[in-house]
């Protein structure tokens, strides 16, 4: 299932729904309702990350919808360039987008400046009073064949994920969900990686939900 998630582009733009937590439960335009944009990749979407948020969220917060733009494999830089985006965020008074780059992006110079570039045209398409959470994700597992034909190891990729993350973060308001901090401080970690060394298995995806979810909620983070 998870090798066909990854070869199928998605692109999922409306409220996320799952058996427990239907979209008619909680109507977008309903009053107090916390509005919230996923942009990103398949660590967004991979064993539903989104209704994850939300139902913790609920819990926190009270009524949240979830919406989401995805497509595996994408790089933030590539968001800029879609009209349905610009349009989403225009469109929409959301209280928090959270914004989640790929991680083959922070492997070289030029990665990483197209990450900024990124941050920065969202910066100017979000409006001021919208929150803007970085979903900080977490560097390859040592064994990866990810790794394969780069001069990078976990450790090293790691290191430029945290600068990366921290030198967008004080450049712009910004907040880091800093989901990639507590998975490598965690003493589970091993069990937090699906087979592929990159993406979350089931345990990974719930420390991720529950990571955002407390950022959202301005909550401070356990074990992290």
């Amino acid at each position: 299932m998870l090798k066909t998630a990854l070869l199928v582009s998605v692109l999922c733009i409306g409220v996320l729904t799952s058996p427990s937590l239907a979209a008619g439960n909680t109507p977008a335009n309903a009053p107090g309702t916390l509005k919230v944009l996923f942009i990103g990749n398949s660590h967004v979407f991979v064993n539903n990350v989104t209704a994850r948020v939300r139902k913790r969220l609920q819990a926190l917060k009270g009524r949240t919808t979830i919406r989401a733009i995805t497509r595996g494999g994408a790089r933030l830089l590539s968001f800029t360039h879609r009209q349905d985006v610009a349009a989403a965020i225009a469109a929409n008074d959301w209280d928090v987008v959270v914004l989640q780059e790929a991680t083959a992006s922070f492997l070289s110079s030029q990665g990483r400046r197209n990450f900024h570039q990124a941050i920065r045209w969202f910066t100017q398409k979000i409006p001021r009073r919208t929150q803007i959470v970085l979903y900080q994700t977490w560097p390859w597992r040592a064994d990866s064949r990810y790794f394969a034909g780069t001069s990078s190891n976990s450790i090293s990729l790691w290191k430029a994920m945290q600068h990366a993350y921290g030198k967008a973060a004080k450049r712009a308001r910004i907040t880091i969900a800093p989901v990639g901090r507590c998975w490598m401080n965690s003493v589970k970690r091993g069990s937090l990686y699906s087979s592929d060394g990159n993406h979350a298995s089931i345990a990974g995806s719930s420390l991720a939900a529950s990571v955002i979810a407390r950022t959202i909620a301005g909550r401070s983070q356990r074990r992290c």
